[in-house]
């Protein structure tokens, strides 16, 4: 994640703000998401479950895809679906921090995964169709 300074020679600093979303897994939990662009994301650090999305209609996206990384940044910058994601219409990418574990991550990831039914995700899914998203 991206920091600015503050002031005081650097000492206290302050995460960039980005918009905020939420999505719901089939277990009905949801789960806050920062959104942004492919770019940003690619010198990121650090874990997390993303959802390559497009926007739907204003203020509600679709899910192209939903996977989960130990690291973030070099994940995205190499990643096998991105390009097709893209042509399919994903216009952002959104990021869940808060999953510190490997198995936290995985079961959000599968979750988001029976919820939403992301085109290009092949693992986790079942029959059920996607839910779509809720802007805060």
């Amino acid at each position: 994640m991206s920091f600015r300074s503050l002031g005081l020679s650097g000492l206290l600093a302050e995460p960039l703000h980005h918009p905020i979303t939420q999505w719901q897994t089939a277990h009905g939990q949801w789960a806050p998401f920062s959104i942004v662009s492919f770019t940003e994301a690619q010198s990121w650090t650090g874990s997390a479950v993303y959802i390559m999305a497009t926007e739907a209609k204003a203020g509600r996206h679709t899910a192209i895809y939903v996977g989960e990384a130990e690291d973030i940044g070099p994940r995205i910058r190499s990643h096998e679906r991105l390009a097709e994601a893209i042509s399919r219409g994903a216009t952002s990418l959104h990021v869940h921090l808060l999953a510190e574990t490997y198995s936290e991550r995985v079961a959000l990831e599968r979750g988001l995964i029976q919820g939403q039914n992301p085109p290009l995700n092949k693992q986790h899914k079942n029959r059920n169709q996607g839910l779509f998203n809720i802007f805060e």
